[in-house]
């Protein structure tokens, strides 16, 4: 708002919609969110890929997703911050090869 401090009125930042589907819900798209806690003396919130029909589902990830399918499981690809390309399930082992 123009007239802060007097004013008070906060609006949400538009959602970062990566336009994938939620793999758990089915009917939610994944986004891009911050936590609310700072990591840290003087740290940063940590970037996470989530569900946009939070709290209904609960669907988190980590790193972020490609918006693939993992050929071995059908779960989500994702990129690690090394830039590795691998499955989100954990159980999976599955990684492309550069």
């Amino acid at each position: 708002c123009s007239a802060f401090p007097k004013c008070r009125y906060t609006e949400s930042l538009e959602k970062n919609d990566l336009k994938i589907a939620c793999p758990k819900c089915q009917e939610g798209k994944i986004v891009e969110k911050r936590t609310r806690r700072r990591q840290g003396y003087g740290g940063q919130a940590k970037i996470f890929y989530g569900c946009d029909q939070y709290p209904e589902c609960d669907f988190a990830l980590w790193d972020k997703p490609t918006g693939d399918k993992c050929p071995k499981c059908q779960s989500l690809l994702v990129e690690t911050k090394r830039g590795q390309i691998k499955c989100s399930n954990k159980e999976c082992n599955f990684t492309v090869e550069k």
